[in-house]
């Protein structure tokens, strides 16, 4: 189901109730932007916290276009005999165009613009009718304004008839604005004293009646500046302390309000001041009901799922990736599932999986494969994803979504509640030797779980120039076909082998003093030393990192070889 701004506001009480019932909710995103011009590359030798610091910028400087969500529902089955036998899993999935708060620039990489076009993005839908979004702060900030307006009101209403003067009126100094206040004040008092005389008249005729009720209703005064405005209301109120005024297109207006009239436009402000936060706020009305709900929040390859949303959502990224993790756990207690991490544990899942984008994981797992399966189907009113050309929908937003929770039933049944408990919190990053794992300050390695042995290969550039994959691999020798390489750049790579021999489990240490000495340019360590040395060399340097203009890290970054 897409949403708009223009049906955000009828929607938004289904959303939060159904969150409030779900088993779990998935979420996917489109960015307009995740690379920025000079934004180093990332390498297998980032540590997560090296990692974060790059992409907390991209997360800070792009914007969220589209967000989907899929609300996965248990609905109970009832058997031949009326009783409730089983249950089926219902699915909700929204795809909300999004558009940033009036302020707030939108910056568009080219890149992306290019390959959201080419799957569909209806870029004049986004602009014209996305529903805005801002974050804890502005929310805050917006309600104390709402609520300054709500407290002006309440004092009219308060007001006495013919309430003695509460405040002093403002000296004016120039000529010029002592003479515009005294014209304004006599067309004022004019006003005031022939809507007296016209109440009062009973030889009107009908027609002539109700042109003085609208006439003593509502004076314009002339347009003037902000100043001249405030002086004119303070001035008003206390001369005429049972009037009201406001501004209008730079101008005063004067209301003669009966008790009732007062009563009707206070309602008429206050569902403005509800529309206007709902307008403004949007977005991040659902990410509160999303926390509220405490549910687990499940993601693919969802690391920078998780900084977008919480940047835009929430509240600016911090510095260090720690303070990030707490705020994620403090936003979802529940946990947070990454489909993408889940597909690499062969050992918990029972099988190899081959393609682990979202389109092969739902072809692996959903499709075709009976035993142990679930029963997911699309509630009534979300059928869009339901038909044969579904497919079309790829990298929607909703449609991701709606693939991510889909496969999460799946992999929930075959990794079970004990393998679920273990995954909780681990979100894949690409590219990386390391897992976030967003429940513990410090992150988890990728490999050993499943009994892999990894080592730093390093060299000097220019003696290891022409080293290619099967080079690195003859280094271990009767192990090599076990192997397989993983670049960082010129000068260094990781080797992953099976730590495993006879069902026993190999150390590092062991494998390395085993090794022939083949070669005198690469440079061999465990992974558990060089993550040491890494730490070793972080924590020297200590000093803050320089920030140059573009955002990015000045010089280079560490490198253990």
């Amino acid at each position: 189901m897409d949403v708009t701004k223009a049906t955000f506001a009828d929607i938004l009480p289904e959303i939060s109730a159904a969150l409030q019932n779900c088993e779990f909710v998935a979420v996917d995103f489109e960015m307009s932007g995740i690379n920025l011009a000079g934004q180093p590359r990332i390498t297998y030798a980032d540590t997560m916290q090296e990692r974060y610091a790059q992409q907390r910028v991209v997360a800070s400087r792009f914007k969220i276009i589209q967000m989907g969500i899929s609300i996965v529902s248990k609905v109970e089955k009832t058997g031949s005999s009326g009783n409730s036998a089983s249950h089926t899993l219902v699915a909700r999935p929204y795809n909300f165009y999004t558009f940033a708060a009036d302020g707030d620039d939108v910056i568009l990489s080219l890149s992306a613009v290019h390959f959201l076009k080419d799957h569909g993005m209806d870029f004049n839908k986004w602009i014209r009718e996305g529903v805005s979004y801002t974050n804890a702060a502005r929310e805050e900030e917006l309600i104390k304004r709402l609520d300054s307006e709500r407290e002006r009101d309440e004092e009219e209403i308060k007001k006495p008839e013919g309430g003695a003067p509460e405040r002093t009126q403002m000296n004016l100094t120039k000529p010029a604005d002592v003479e515009f206040m005294k014209k304004q004040m006599e067309v004022v008092k004019a006003w005031w004293e022939e809507s007296e005389i016209l109440a009062d008249a009973e030889s009107l005729s009908e027609e002539e009646k109700s042109e003085a009720a609208r006439r003593r209703k509502e004076l314009t005064l002339a347009r003037t500046n902000a100043f001249m405005r405030r002086a004119l209301f303070e001035a008003i109120e206390i001369y005429y302390p049972d009037l009201i005024t406001e501004s209008r297109n730079n101008q005063v207006v004067v209301l003669r309000l009966s008790a009732a009239e007062k009563a009707e436009r206070m309602a008429a402000r206050e569902a403005a001041r509800q529309s206007r936060r709902l307008s403004t706020v949007g977005m991040r009305l659902v990410f509160k009901a999303m926390s509220a709900c405490a549910r687990p929040l499940v993601v693919h390859n969802g690391f920078f799922d998780l900084l977008f949303m919480m940047a835009a959502f929430h509240k600016p990224l911090p510095e260090k990736l720690v303070d990030f993790k707490a705020d994620v756990r403090a936003c979802f207690p529940a946990g947070v599932y990454d489909t993408r991490l889940i597909s690499t544990r062969e050992d918990l899942l029972g099988k190899s999986l081959g393609d682990k984008g979202l389109e092969g994981l739902c072809q692996a797992l959903v499709q075709g494969t009976p035993e142990g399966g679930v029963d997911l189907e699309l509630a009534e009113g979300f059928e869009k994803y339901g038909g044969s050309e579904r497919q079309a929908f790829a990298h929607e937003a909703g449609y991701d979504a709606y693939l991510t929770g889909a496969v999460f039933a799946r992999m929930q049944v075959l990794v079970g509640d004990a393998g679920l408990e273990k995954l909780k919190m681990m979100v894949f990053s690409f590219r990386s030797m390391f897992v976030t794992n967003l429940g513990e300050d410090r992150d988890w390695p990728v490999y050993g779980e499943q009994g892999e042995l990894v080592f730093h290969l390093g060299w000097e550039k220019e003696a290891g120039k022409d080293l290619k994959d099967a080079d690195l691999m003859k280094l271990f020798g009767d192990r090599s076909a076990d192997t397989w390489i993983l670049w960082i750049d010129d000068c260094g790579a990781f080797a992953v082998l099976q730590g495993k021999e006879g069902g026993e489990a190999l150390r590092g240490e062991d494998v390395l003093k085993a090794l022939p000495e083949t070669s005198t340019v690469v440079r061999m360590t465990t992974f558990k030393d060089w993550c040491a040395a890494k730490e070793a060399e972080t924590e020297a340097a200590g000093e803050p990192v320089e920030v140059g203009k573009d955002g990015w890290e000045k010089g280079k970054r560490l490198r253990v070889a």
